[in-house]
């Protein structure tokens, strides 16, 4: 697939998920999306994921969707320019005010408890997690790695042009910035029918991620 094909490749997948459910005649579906997937568009990655879910809502009954906040995990990509250059790179209007993160680890229990519990018909759950400021994180992370991290602001002009100097194509960098855009216009609002919270802490997660990296697992 062509980076330049982001999204028309995320759709297609979403058509074949939607024709599976269909033909398979699936009984409960549970799938995981995203806070932004509230809106139809203007919200990069998760206009697609609203796009599935649209999808979904056509061919079952009985379909749960897990909407998650920021993920913790979010951290490991931070990882390497704060080894090497020792900064954190917000793309947030704001490093020091609070949002909520959830670890993916509360996430996959979330999603694991809907498949096995019982369905509520089409329910769309807001997942959250406890609430940290970037410089937070960033504070948690280099007492971590043992170094004093600088928070460096990433301009919305900047981001599409940061991501793609960190690897990601430019379809997809583009991407990710409209949705930090859409984020910091106050436009992403939780609309679930009901929410749930998960409880792993963001020192938790960092020391995971870190651990890994120790053991050569993220590089």
């Amino acid at each position: 697939v062509a980076p330049d094909d982001f999204h028309g490749a995320r759709r297609r997948m979403a058509d074949a998920i939607a024709a599976g459910v269909k033909d398979g005649g699936a009984p409960h579906v549970v799938m995981l999306s995203a806070i932004a997937a509230c809106l139809a568009d203007g919200n990069g990655p998760a206009k697609d994921l609203h796009y599935c879910e649209q999808q979904l809502v056509t061919h079952t009954k009985q379909l749960t969707l897990l909407r998650a906040c920021y993920f913790q995990d979010n951290v490991a990509g931070a990882i390497q320019p704060a080894v090497h250059h020792g900064i954190y790179p917000n793309f947030l209007a704001s490093a020091d005010v609070p949002i909520p993160m959830v670890a993916t680890r509360d996430v996959g229990r979330f999603a694991a408890e809907a498949m096995v519990g019982p369905a509520q018909g089409c329910e769309i759950i807001d997942v959250f997690g406890p609430p940290y400021s970037i410089r937070h994180v960033a504070r948690a992370l280099g007492v971590a790695l043992g170094k004093e991290l600088q928070v460096v602001d990433i301009p919305p002009a900047g981001q599409s042009e940061a991501l793609m100097e960190a690897g990601i194509p430019r379809a997809i960098a583009d991407a990710i910035a409209e949705m930090f855009g859409a984020f910091n216009a106050g436009l992403i609002k939780p609309q679930g029918d009901r929410s749930l919270v998960g409880t792993t802490s963001i020192d938790d997660v960092i020391a995971q991620h870190v651990q890994h990296r120790d053991a050569g697992v993220v590089r």
